[in-house]
């Protein structure tokens, strides 16, 4: 079982209450996965990477950081899909 972590980048610029936050940073998590797998409402079937299944069996693992600015997220989000990492802008 590898040491698979989910991470979660919130914008610090944007000033978000904490609610807020908590409530994008869950969406955000919800969402990479549900856009890795093409995911519908009606359909619910789908294979899962090992990668995946380390993740989801270990207790999904999540870490949160921050980016001063939009041009910085985009960035990175730019840089995880070159890298062909799993990830989804909210």
């Amino acid at each position: 079982m590898g040491d698979v972590k989910q991470v979660i980048i919130i914008r610090k610029d944007l000033n978000m209450r904490k609610g807020k936050f908590a409530v994008q940073a869950a969406h955000a998590s919800i969402a990479a996965l549900m856009h890795s797998y093409d995911i519908k409402k009606d359909k619910l079937s789908f294979t899962i990477d090992e990668d995946i299944k380390d993740w989801l069996v270990s207790g999904q693992a999540k870490i949160c950081v921050y980016v001063e600015s939009e041009q910085e997220l985009l960035d990175l989000f730019d840089a995880a899909r070159r890298k062909n990492i799993r990830c989804s802008m909210i």
